[in-house]
Formats: C-alpha cells, structure tokens, sequence
C-alpha cells in the first residue's frame, strides 16, 4: 500500500516546513534532540513557521464547497 503519511510529510519538508525522522533507528534522545535544535534557534522556527504558512490555502473548505456545487448543477 501507499504510504501516503510518508507522502504527506516528504511535500511539507521540501517546503522547509517540517524534518523527516525516519522511524528506524529512532530514539528518544534522538528525538529529543531534533526537538529542542528547532525550539532553541528561533531562526529555524520562525523560517519553518513562514514555510508553513505559505502551505495554507486560503478559505479551502469554501472554495471546494464551492467547486462541488458549481459542478453538481446540471
């Protein structure tokens, strides 16, 4: 099956918006680690943060609401 987690993680790290721990060999100090790296450097945070926000869509849910009326009017 697609693994569409991992997908969904690999679109928001290439934006800069999240890090990609893979889970084998993964452990809590090496979590732990990656953690307090981005909440200690604010210039990581805030540049994650902003990457994020440019991610967002807008009024999506009304947009696709939109989308689905405008189509299922015959």
């Amino acid at each position: 099956a697609y693994n569409h987690q991992l997908g969904n993680a690999r679109v928001l790290a290439e934006k800069g918006a999240s890090i990609i721990l893979e889970e084998k060999g993964l452990s809590a100090e090496n979590l732990k680690n990656v953690f307090l790296r981005i909440l200690n450097n604010k210039d990581i945070l805030l540049a994650m943060k902003e990457a994020l926000n440019n991610l967002v869509v807008s009024n999506a849910a009304d947009n696709l609401a939109d989308a689905v009326l405008s189509i299922s009017k015959i």
